[in-house]
């Protein structure tokens, strides 16, 4: 989310990074479009996955963070999965250059 949706600090080269590819997808959303190719990206919240194993945020942390997530937890990668499986689906082919926002409502706030 951050770079796109929101901003942290700290954080600033890894946002801008995100709005680089964003604005990347736009535009190439509009090169592709003729072709009748489809451009759209996934923004996830924080997903339960390994990746916060054995680093310096501790399990206290991870459960304050979810104070931020209106639906009281991170999300689940399945849950990231169906996202992209709808935007693969013929339900979304009149859809491009649009970002998929899945968080848990935290941008909500």
């Amino acid at each position: 989310m951050a770079g796109v949706f929101n901003g942290a600090i700290g954080n600033g080269l890894y946002g801008a990074s995100k709005a680089a590819i964003n604005g990347f997808v736009k535009s190439l959303a509009l090169e592709v479009a003729p072709r009748g190719i489809r451009v759209n990206t996934v923004n996830p919240g924080i997903t339960e996955t390994n990746i916060y194993n054995n680093t310096s945020i501790t399990p206290e942390q991870l459960e304050s963070e979810k104070a931020h997530y209106p639906l009281g937890r991170f999300g689940k990668p399945e849950e990231i999965a169906m996202g992209i499986c709808y935007l693969l689906s013929d339900t979304t082919k009149w859809m491009t250059g649009t970002s998929l926002l899945i968080d848990g409502g935290c941008t909500l706030i």
